[in-house]
């Protein structure tokens, strides 16, 4: 069976595209970046994109999953063929950052300083602060749905998951194990273009 990891195009969320909100400024930072800004949908250029990768490389799936971020699944929906009948999962989200979400450097910096230094001591391990996960955890939740994938053997010849970039960092780790230190140092050099591809074989 082909699985078929697949980025998200451009999105608001990545372009900082973000809407007004009408709360204090304060406020914004931690509700409004967190639940509001995060889940935005695509760009006019990320749905071009969609649709030119539909025609020319995302492959046919007998299955489609995408996580429950919009921009995945506004991907998901413009790159296939037809009309999906998309499974939504959380197994693939987008990695939580906890309390850096959408954060800039200075403002890490700022309310977090020790952060920085402490991800680039150990960043497989590191989580970040207010709740967010470690990449060894998104590694696991990632095992788990590759676990799932498995039972699917024999019904279906492709399946294609619209997902995000520490997802396929993760799914890379798992499937392939070239080591999880070499993975997130492989990811500082290369990272994964929106729209990218990594194909597997389960």
């Amino acid at each position: 069976m082909q699985v078929n990891f697949i980025r998200h195009v451009e999105s608001r969320t990545n372009t900082r595209d973000f809407p007004v909100v009408d709360m204090p400024v304060g406020q914004q930072t931690t509700q409004s970046r967190s639940w509001l800004n995060m889940n935005l949908g695509l760009t006019e250029a990320g749905k071009k994109a969609a649709l030119d990768s539909a025609r020319s490389s995302v492959p046919i799936a007998g299955m489609t999953f995408a996580s429950r971020l919009v921009r995945a699944q506004e991907t998901a929906r413009l790159s296939s063929i037809g009309d999906p009948n998309i499974v939504v999962s959380s197994l693939i989200d987008e990695r939580s950052f906890g309390e850096l979400v959408l954060l800039s450097r200075d403002e890490i910096q700022s309310r977090f300083p020790d952060a920085p230094h402490e991800k680039r001591a150990d960043p497989i391990n590191w989580k970040p602060p207010g709740g967010g996960e470690s990449f060894l955890e998104v590694v696991d939740r990632v095992a788990r749905f590759v676990g799932m994938l498995t039972t699917l053997r024999g019904t279906v010849e492709t399946v294609n998951c619209f997902t995000h970039d520490n997802v396929i960092l993760a799914a890379r780790s798992h499937l392939q194990d070239p080591g999880i230190s070499d993975i997130v140092s492989f990811a500082r050099q290369n990272p994964i273009n929106y729209g990218a591809i990594y194909t597997f074989e389960l």
